[in-house]
């Protein structure tokens, strides 16, 4: 990951641009988890959960 996609402080705060290809025909929405497996805690570090991204979007852009 970029460092400027690293959280105020250390880096801009920027999302980085995503993109997907691949889902099964009959998918009716997303969901987007982000985690580090590498965060220094007993489990992953959930970063962010989206859901209801429609299966028709095949990215997301960056954004401050």
């Amino acid at each position: 990951m970029p460092v400027r996609c690293a959280g105020r402080g250390v880096g801009d705060n920027v999302s980085p641009q995503l993109s997907w290809d691949g889902a099964p025909e009959d998918t009716q929405e997303l969901v987007l988890i982000i985690e580090d497996p590498s965060a220094p805690l007993p489990r992953p570090f959930v970063h962010a959960v989206v859901t209801g991204i429609p299966a028709s979007m095949k990215s997301l852009a960056e954004e401050r």
